[in-house]
């Protein structure tokens, strides 16, 4: 699926944002936070990209929220998972130090 693409191995957080912010300013999204593995600097090349967003909740779709992971998937070459804004507090909490913000 990700065949031909970019490889992510060693992607500093600057070019993550480089490359992530275009893509995010054209869907109702917020903010952008990375966490997980690839936040921490302890990911693998088989490691996805965990995001946390910020979205405008009175405007954005799911078809949106669809595009927007589809096209995060292509351009990094790898599988893209996201978590929200509207998740539990325990959740925000456990990876709130993890958290860096990418866009917005």
């Amino acid at each position: 699926m990700f065949a031909g693409r970019k490889k992510t191995i060693g992607t500093t957080l600057d070019e993550l944002r480089d490359i992530v912010a275009p893509i995010a300013s054209r869907y109702n999204v917020r903010r952008v936070y990375l966490f997980g593995s690839r936040a921490r600097g302890d990911y693998t090349k088989d490691s996805d990209f965990d995001f946390f967003l910020v979205l405008d909740y009175d405007r954005v779709t799911l078809t949106e929220l669809g595009s927007f992971m589809t096209e995060l998937e292509e351009v990094l070459g790898s599988r893209v998972d996201f978590a929200y804004d509207s998740a539990n507090e325990a959740f925000k909490t456990r990876i709130s130090e993890d958290m860096r913000l990418i866009y917005g």
